[in-house]
């Protein structure tokens, strides 16, 4: 019989009200974070708080109410989301580690930020934080590097420089034995330990460490240590090594990330996918979704707090506390939104909300209640939903990549697929229906089709003049008439007439065209996948791109106009851009409460709020009439590190980025297993648009990735990747 289980909730309306709140007065006025905490990867313990660091912010939850307060970029002096360590000192300062803007200090009240630019921290990629009994901070840094820092003064270590890791190595996790001596867990199969004078490597020439990932370390009473790695738990007695695994042990899986231990000496281990599992010297129980009431199989940390209970981060379902083996969890979302990844939005004409999420969910929200349908729910699989229409009768369409369309009357779910209807492909990009009640689909390779009902009429390039069968939009204008984004130009179809507007025949800019919205004067707004726009007033063409607006090398795959006229451009991997006629304005995840660049559709309210679905960064609500919102004014650059051109390449591409201050700069490139390659530019530059060209004549066909590093004395600093394909 499972052990009892308790969850904690909050009503969402008063959730919503408060992130409303924080929001007004926040780090970026105007913008809300509606996300799925439940990624917890680390937390701390302060008596009658848990501190729980996710991927999307920080999270504070009441041990006896199960009460939460939320921090973000929007409502918080975070720096970023994605928070890979925290840690509480004697004086109740919140130590938090980023995975790209430094260290922070939360006190309660103000936040303090330590990057490279105003301290002497090594790194702003922060991969552990451990506090000393007498209460230095410890951190260990990208790029080999480990720091002191005593409240005053920094120290730091280049434990590459020193001959003690590989160059390719950091230092993921420590943990002190005493007073002055302390352990370091590494990425690459060694371990250190430090006496305060002498530093002895551990590694395969000298031990039986076990496992290339050392995740975490503990000192037991008897001061034997634990290590938490990849492959297993190794145990150093000071004379001898032993190891556990599946073959010698209770574990159900080698993949180890955590380690605690209670006050009856009994070890505790987290792992990946493989529950939580006790070892009390002699034998192993392991609690796993399938025999307890653990939400989760994978742990990504362990406490005891001082009443020992045993509190979990359940890895996808918040946090689980064992007490006594009673099991509680508690939810550490700021919503019911099941996943970060939402994929396009529709609002219904009873003005609630439907969207597709993580590419297995269809979520939908009425203002109170979030819902969400998945194959349980349908008996049919859902995946990826890519777009939603309503028809006039109420009945709502939601197209997928691979499942083709799947429709609810209010009642009932049913699946339109090739092998039980004549639609012609499961791949559906966009479906719209016209002022007769017919719906059009967008296929991806196979042109478009319109569906009266009962029938389908396919036009493609074979039957009609639609340039091409890959069609990736579609609206319809004023007029009536159907207008066609494609990957070889526009289409427009009116009654039965075909016009193609390209490149050789127009003003128009490009020819591959991702997205169209039409204003109130019918001017045509049309996003294309090079980092461009056209726009299309009847009889004559504009166009703006990188070189004479905000608009970053990016796909557009989505264009929507506001209540004020103002044009909103949704690009894929590089954040949100905005115009009003005369001022462009450009928001990202380092300038603005945005969780992510990668954006996916946007819908405006009647408020005027922009509801901004995101890829992993669940949505941001954005209104700009809120005081004090940080925006980019119309003449200043923003950081953007543009996709290559040409890409697929052979062998000669071009790679550009613009920095909005003078600084350092190193772009590299790196094979699919992050290794390497060549650093292709390591200079100061200064403010402004740069281009460098890449040369891959000595390489293999094959995909890679280019990474830009930079670091400018005023404080700013800015990473971005991006892929680059050679085929030769």
């Amino acid at each position: 019989m499972n052990p009892r289980s308790n969850y904690y909730t909050l009503g969402l309306t008063g959730l919503i009200y408060f992130l409303f709140i924080g929001a007004f007065f926040g780090q970026h006025p105007g913008w809300t974070q509606i996300t799925n905490g439940n990624f917890i990867r680390h937390f701390a313990d302060e008596g009658n708080t848990l501190w729980c660091g996710s991927n999307l912010g920080l999270t504070s939850v009441s041990k006896t109410t199960g009460e939460k307060i939320f921090y973000n970029t929007a409502n918080s002096g975070l720096p970023a989301n994605n928070i890979i360590d925290i840690e509480v000192d004697l004086s109740g300062v919140k130590w938090i580690g980023t995975s790209s803007h430094g260290l922070v200090s939360f006190d309660g009240t103000d936040w303090t930020v330590y990057n490279t630019f105003n301290s002497d921290i090594p790194g702003n990629s922060i991969n552990f934080i451990e506090i000393s009994p007498d209460g230095d901070i410890w951190i260990g840094a990208a790029n080999h590097m480990l720091a002191k820092y005593n409240g005053t003064d920094w120290e730091v270590y280049d434990l590459y420089a020193m001959n003690l890791i590989y160059e390719d190595a950091d230092i993921i996790s420590a943990a002190f034995e005493s007073e002055n001596k302390i352990w370091f867990g590494s990425d690459d199969y060694v371990v250190l330990y430090y006496d305060g004078i002498t530093w002895t490597r551990y590694d395969n020439t000298n031990s039986s460490l076990q496992g290339k990932y050392i995740y975490d370390i503990k000192t037991d009473p008897s001061n034997e240590i634990w290590f938490a790695t990849r492959d297993g738990i190794s145990r150093y007695t000071g004379t001898e090594w032993m190891t556990y695994s599946t073959w010698n042990s209770g574990l159900h899986v080698d993949w180890i990330y955590s380690i605690e231990i209670d006050n009856d000496n009994n070890k505790w281990f987290g792992t990946y996918g493989g529950g939580l599992t006790k070892y009390d010297g002699i034998s192993w129980v392991t609690y796993k979704v399938d025999n307890s009431d653990l939400l989760s199989n994978t742990i990504a940390d362990l406490i005891f707090d001082e009443e020992n209970n045993l509190w979990c981060s359940a890895y996808g379902a918040g946090v689980a506390k064992l007490y006594q083996e009673e099991w509680t969890n508690i939810d550490c979302s700021n919503s019911d939104l099941p996943g970060n990844y939402v994929s396009t939005f529709y609002r219904d004409k009873n003005g609630d909300f439907w969207m597709g999420v993580d590419e297995k969910y269809i979520v939908h929200y009425d203002g109170d209640d979030w819902l969400k349908y998945s194959y349980s729910d349908f008996g049919f699989p859902v995946t990826n939903i890519t777009t939603i229409e309503e028809e006039e009768s109420g009945r709502l369409w939601f197209g997928s990549m691979a499942d083709g369309a799947i429709i609810y009357d209010g009642n009932s779910w049913t699946n339109m697929t090739q092998f039980n209807s004549n639609i012609p492909s499961h791949d559906i990009i966009q479906i719209t229906e016209d002022d007769q009640n017919d719906l059009w689909f967008c296929f991806r390779t196979i042109g478009v089709g319109m569906y009266d009902g009962v029938n389908w009429t396919i036009y493609n390039e074979e039957n009609s003049s639609l340039p091409s069968d890959w069609t990736y939009c579609m609206e319809i204008d004023q007029d009536g008439n159907k207008w066609f984004g494609t990957s070889n130009g526009l289409a427009k179809l009116e009654g039965e007439d075909w016009t193609v507007y390209n490149t050789s025949n127009s003003g128009i800019a490009f020819d591959n065209i991702q997205s169209i919205a039409f204003d109130k004067d019918g001017i045509m707004w049309i996003g294309h996948n090079v980092g461009a726009v056209s726009v299309y007033y009847g009889i004559g063409w504009t166009s703006y791109d990188t070189t004479n607006s905000k608009i970053p090398y990016s796909v557009i795959n989505t264009i929507k106009i506001d209540n004020n006229d103002v044009v909103w451009f949704a690009a894929s991997d590089s954040g949100l851009t905005s115009f009003d006629g005369d001022e462009w304005n450009y928001y990202n995840k380092y300038n603005s409460g945005l969780s992510s660049d990668e954006l996916r559709d946007i819908y405006i309210d009647e408020d005027n709020t922009k509801w901004i679905a995101t890829k992993n960064g669940g949505i941001c609500l954005f209104n700009e009439n809120q005081t004090g919102v940080k925006t980019s004014t119309h003449n200043e650059l923003n950081f953007a590190l543009m996709q290559n051109y040409p890409n697929p390449f052979n062998p000669v591409t071009t790679i550009r980025f613009n920095l909005p201050s003078s600084g350092d700069v190193k772009l590299s490139i790196y094979n699919t297993l992050g290794q390497l390659i060549k650093n292709i530019d390591s200079q100061f530059y200064a403010s402004g648009s740069h281009e460098i060209v890449f040369d891959g004549s000595n390489l293999a066909s094959g995909v890679f990735f280019y990474s830009i590093n930079f670091s400018g004395g005023n404080g700013m600093i800015f990473n971005d990747t991006k892929k680059l394909i050679l085929l030769k």
